[in-house]
Formats: structure tokens, sequence, C-alpha cells
């Protein structure tokens, strides 16, 4: 799968990322969980936030680096409830957690003025032990 990390980054349009995905899906590396989830970060820089969703719903066990990723990719794009959306989906489904995860969540939470549920990441924070130390 790193031969392919240089093509990700000459994908310069959205043609040319829909080529390379296909390439991907043709040859089965679609299931690699880092072309996956390097699919789903281009397709989100380009704009592409539906494609990006797609790629992630495709894929059967997506870990919590993967869905970190797609949490941050509607962050990006100004999807904030959507994020938070992808946030509790990710809770309700015992994803593991990790701590690139609350970040993005805490943005969404400040960017719609939602403190009850920016209050209630933190808590996971601190039960999760991802706290910082004073």
């Amino acid at each position: 799968m790193t031969l392919y990390m240089p093509l990700f980054k000459a994908c310069t349009t959205l043609r040319s990322l829909t080529r390379l995905h296909a390439h991907l899906t043709v040859t089965g590396l679609q299931k690699d969980p880092l072309a996956s989830t390097k699919l789903i970060e281009s397709y989100s820089q380009m704009g592409s936030v539906q494609t990006s969703r797609l790629v992630f719903d495709q894929f059967p066990n997506p870990d919590s680096f993967m869905w970190g990723v797609l949490i941050k990719c509607y962050v990006w794009n100004g999807l904030f409830e959507e994020a938070i959306s992808v946030y509790q989906n990710m809770l309700e489904r015992l994803a593991e957690l990790n701590q690139f995860v609350f970040p993005s969540v805490l943005r969404a939470c400040s960017a719609i003025n939602d403190l009850r549920m920016g209050k209630k990441v933190h808590a996971m924070i601190v039960k999760s032990g991802f706290e910082s130390d004073p």
C-alpha cells in the first residue's frame, strides 16, 4: 500500500482521485484500512464528503483511526452536526476511542455552541484517560 501513497498526493482533481479509487477497488486494495482511510481523507479535501462517507460505509469494521478521520473530514467541511453524529455512532458501535478523535469532536461542539455535548465529550476524555496533565 505504501507504493500508492505518492499517487494520492498526485491526485489534484476529483477525476484523478476517482480513477485511483477505481484502481484500488479492482486490485482489492480498497479493503486495506490505510487505503480506505486515505480515500476518505482525500475525497473530503476535495469537498466530496458524500463520497468519503460512502467509502467509510463500505468498510466492514472501521478502526478508531478511520472513525477519527471521518469525523475530522466533516469538521473540515463545516458539517459540525454530522461530525457529532458520527462520534455518537462510533460510541454506539463500541468502537475503540483514541485521543485523536476528541479534538475534532470538541471543535464541532464549539462551532455550533453545543455546551451540553462538549461537556459529555470532556467527560469521555477524562473517563478514557486522555486528559492532559496540568
